[in-house]
């Protein structure tokens, strides 16, 4: 007996959606954000950014500061 494409495909079609919206509510409900390539790469770059810190004691808040008194600086100078 040979098979329908369509109902082999079926299947795992209802199955692949149901798991793509079901990650995408887990996703949701774990980091309260939108399941998006972008908020994806911001976390990973986020973790990645911890460890280096943490790894070579980097100072972020005094990066803060000194990144905001340079950019007041310019920005003050920028027309005179």
């Amino acid at each position: 007996m040979l098979c329908n494409s369509w109902d082999v495909m079926e299947p795992i079609c209802y199955f692949l959606t149901t798991s793509v919206n079901l990650w995408g509510l887990i996703y949701f409900v774990r980091f309260k954000k939108e399941n998006r390539y972008d908020t994806l790469w911001e976390q990973i770059t986020s973790r990645q950014k911890q460890k280096f810190y943490k790894t070579y004691a980097f100072d972020e808040s005094r990066y803060k500061y000194l990144k905001k008194l340079v950019h007041g600086h310019t920005k003050d100078n920028a027309f005179k």
